[in-house]
């Protein structure tokens, strides 16, 4: 297998429009939650979401573009665009044979907001049985395709190389990451942009994640806490550039650090209850494919969406394979300030680990002021300085599936 490092990170989220923002406002503790004023939420139960705000789209897309192409295709495309920059590949793009650059994308929702738009549309029509106009856009079959997010990305950096789209709910960003590392690992591909985008903040989204019993009534995200009820559902993008070693080495380029293994992994139990036995059985999978031992993992980037049972069973799935390790092995979890971004949350928490590595801190946990006795975690609750080579980043979504991740810094 070849090797796979991280060359560039961009990201849009709650918490700012680049990545350096989003990174420095984790380590301050700073909160990208905020009353709802996308659309009315009056008499709602729920107020508070993880919003991206003052983000200049016109900056990257003409006025056709942002009206064709759905909200989490802008945030996809922003992404990548500052992590082609930050890995120094903007001009490279358009000056090689491009078949060497592959794209994929993982999303949870796709283009939801511009479903719920022609959806609202139709049922407008439904009720004036004599007009003819046309109410559905002639691009809202394309743009609804899973893929388009990977596909504009490519077509506007004129890349042919392969083009992926993944659907795998929360998962989905955090398996994009591992397809890309695979595609590096096996020579199909130099370079892979891998992203994790959603824009969920809609209507029917709020009802549906609140009707299953996902979504806080309280407005709080609070990850292992004993109050926990669910999460506050935000959105945004993260895109990481994986690079074969010997190409980054070869043209200079500066390396964040390295993907050393991957595992996906089903729990073929339950299609929303999860399962530890199948999460612990995953993290054990991609420790072995990282050919390390356990003891080598320095901090987790826990999923830990504030779920009720999610965080107790991701707890228990944690004991059983750190075993007495687990009281020392130091955790976060960046959704108490981020919120849950679907697939943006997988890559950009990975992103943010990648951070702790090389910058040797930790960012705290918001919200956690009586730990729930049953997630036995020791969650990092005030920014801390730690010397940290390897990490885990654990992702998990509905349906059972699960991605973690392990990565190490840069060779030194």
């Amino acid at each position: 297998m070849k090797r796979a490092v991280v060359t560039g990170i961009g990201a849009v989220t709650p918490l700012g429009n680049f990545f350096g923002d989003s990174w420095n406002n984790l380590l301050k503790g700073v909160s990208g939650i905020s009353k709802i004023d996308r659309f009315d939420v009056a008499g709602m139960p729920y107020q508070n979401a993880g919003q991206v705000r003052n983000l200049d789209v016109g900056g990257f897309l003409s006025m056709k573009e942002m009206r064709r192409y759905d909200r989490f295709m802008h945030y996809a495309y922003i992404s990548s665009q500052e992590a082609l920059e930050d890995a120094g590949l903007s001009g490279f793009c358009y000056t090689r044979g491009n078949s060497a650059i592959s794209v994929v994308c993982g999303s949870g929702r796709g283009a939801i907001s511009s479903i719920e738009k022609a959806v609202g549309k139709q049922s407008s029509r439904s009720r004036r049985r004599n007009t003819h106009m046309r109410m559905v856009s002639p691009y809202f079959m394309p743009l609804t395709a899973t893929g388009m997010s990977a596909s504009l990305i490519a077509q506007k950096n004129r890349l042919t190389g392969e083009c992926i789209g993944i659907s795998n709910a929360c998962a989905s960003g955090l398996s994009a990451v591992g397809v890309a590392y695979r595609m590096i690992g096996y020579g199909s591909s130099e370079i892979v942009i891998a992203v994790g985008a959603d824009a969920p903040l809609t209507h029917i989204c709020f009802e549906g994640y609140l009707s299953c019993g996902a979504l806080s009534k309280k407005n709080v995200s609070r990850p292992f806490d004993s109050k926990r009820d669910g999460f506050l559902l935000s959105e945004g993008a993260c895109t990481l550039i994986l690079e074969e070693y010997g190409h980054a080495v070869r043209r200079g380029a500066r390396v964040y650090g390295e993907v050393i293994g991957y595992a996906g992994g089903m729990d073929a139990f339950d299609q929303v209850r999860p399962s530890s036995g199948g999460e612990s059985a995953t993290i054990e999978k991609a420790i072995g494919n990282a050919g390390i031992d356990r003891d080598a993992i320095g901090f987790v980037s826990t999923h830990a969406a504030s779920t009720i049972l999610g965080d107790i069973s991701e707890s228990i799935a944690l004991e059983q394979v750190f075993g007495g390790n687990i009281s020392g092995l130091p955790v976060s979890a960046f959704k108490s300030m981020t919120g849950h971004m679907l697939a943006a949350s997988g890559v950009f928490e990975a992103a943010a680990s990648f951070k702790v590595i090389s910058d040797g801190v930790i960012p705290p946990t918001l919200n956690l002021e009586i730990k729930d006795p049953e997630c036995s975690l020791n969650v990092i609750t005030e920014r801390r300085k730690s010397a940290v080579d390897c990490a885990l980043v654990n992702s998990f979504g509905f349906g059972g599936i699960n991605s973690v991740l392990i990565i190490k810094g840069a060779d030194r």
